[in-house]
């Protein structure tokens, strides 16, 4: 079975975080590793032919819409201890603030 068939499907209340690169960072493109950087809820996802269709709420109030490999489950954190501590070190500094 390839990896990418191990991976969990990402679906509507999936927590996620953005992958850098496509975006310009910021509040409404939250990627990890960046200034910005939080988790987010997906809260929809369109059918069809939308070229992105899955609409992230991030916890900082903003939202914005991407396609699957733009995102990465926080769920996925667990098979990637580098990914978990990132994330816990992130919500750690998160509530210092």
């Amino acid at each position: 079975m390839s990896q990418q068939a191990d991976k969990p499907k990402i679906e509507v209340h999936s927590r996620v975080i953005l992958h850098k690169g496509e975006f310009n960072p910021g509040r409404t493109n939250p990627a990890w590793g960046g200034e910005y950087a939080c988790e987010g809820t997906v809260r929809s996802i369109r059918g069809g032919y939308d070229k992105l269709p899955i609409f992230v709420l991030w916890d900082n109030g903003f939202g914005n819409s991407y396609n699957h490999h733009h995102l990465l489950q926080v769920e996925d954190s667990k098979n990637n201890p580098n990914l978990s501590f990132r994330l816990k070190k992130a919500r750690e500094e998160k509530k210092r603030k």
